[in-house]
């Protein structure tokens, strides 16, 4: 199951909190919404937790191009033609008009050709970037954020030897038990053992 914005945000807020970020720096709505072409309103909207409307399918596709080719255009100084040019290359065989058309925001391209435009720009989560709900456009921007401040989950099997005093030197002494596909049936079967043989530290005294 996707993790929900709110909970995104909540835990985006937890770190935020705990290691005393400017909160106007991580979660910046114009810098989100330049991430995501959705408009600055909607950004804040969703961050203040409430809902927004949503686009037909179509108009969506062609608002969110408009918005990323101007944003694009604006970073990189490019002018439209340069930017129809590459595309026609980077997406050929595709016509200059069609490319244009593209561009301009004014015809919504196939599957196939949203997936090459994402794919050439490097956008996050290829044609979804274009066609995914503004909730789900954001949190996936968020998620990448959230990437960076929460400190990764521990490796279980790691945490199980560290809460029975079991060092790496013993495990490779006794060897590894065979039949074992994946960390998590490793995990299990190494929690039942050191139940039975080794008492957990804090009941070692």
């Amino acid at each position: 199951m996707n993790t929900p914005v709110s909970e995104t945000l909540r835990r985006l807020e937890a770190q935020i909190r705990a290691q005393d970020l400017d909160r106007h720096t991580v979660l910046n709505p114009q810098v989100l919404a330049d991430t995501t072409s959705l408009p600055v309103d909607t950004v804040l909207a969703l961050l203040r937790g409430e809902e927004v409307p949503e686009r037909e399918f179509n108009e969506r596709v062609l608002a969110r191009m408009k918005a990323f080719v101007a944003y694009h255009r604006a970073r990189t100084q490019k002018t439209e033609a340069q930017l129809i040019g590459e595309v026609q290359v980077a997406l050929h065989p595709i016509s200059r008009p069609w490319a244009r058309s593209v561009i301009r925001g004014e015809k919504v391209p196939n599957s196939k050709t949203l997936h090459e435009l994402a794919v050439y720009f490097e956008l996050d989560g290829h044609e979804t970037y274009f066609t995914s709900l503004a909730v789900d456009a954001l949190n996936r921007a968020l998620q990448r954020i959230l990437l960076r401040y929460e400190p990764p989950e521990r490796d279980p099997i790691e945490a199980l030897m560290d809460r029975f005093g079991v060092e790496a030197a013993d495990m490779r002494m006794h060897g590894t038990p065979g039949g074992i596909s994946s960390k998590e049936q490793l995990a299990v079967l190494l929690e039942g053992v050191f139940k039975s043989v080794i008492p957990p530290k804090g009941d070692q005294d």
